[in-house]
């Protein structure tokens, strides 16, 4: 009978923490450096709505920046060649870059 109980307690503590491990895995971020072309959308008012780094057309990914302070810094370049660090996240399918720092790149030559 002690043997049960001693299993359905370890049982009950697995279940308990599943939840934490699996939020962890998920909000674990990798340090990344990305280069691609920022693309700012403006709303009528003019306020900046979101910032996206696109990467080339070669490894195709899009990153939507977090709006922080350095995401007005990002934004700020506009329509340029940047190489962006930070960290990376995913959630629902959309990769979310949060930058620490980021600087215009000059355009490979065609």
């Amino acid at each position: 009978m002690s043997k049960s109980i001693s299993w359905m307690v370890v049982a009950m503590l697995a279940l308990l923490l599943a939840p934490a491990v699996l939020a962890n895995e998920e909000a674990a971020a990798a340090a990344v450096t990305i280069s691609g072309t920022v693309a700012v959308t403006k709303g009528e008012d003019g306020a900046v709505k979101s910032v996206m780094i696109s990467e080339d057309k070669e490894h195709g990914a899009t990153y939507t920046v977090t709006m922080d302070d350095e995401c007005k810094k990002v934004a700020a370049m506009d329509k340029k060649m940047v190489k962006a660090m930070g960290t990376v996240s995913e959630k629902d399918g959309v990769k979310m870059l949060t930058c620490t720092s980021c600087e215009e790149v000059a355009a490979a030559a065609k």
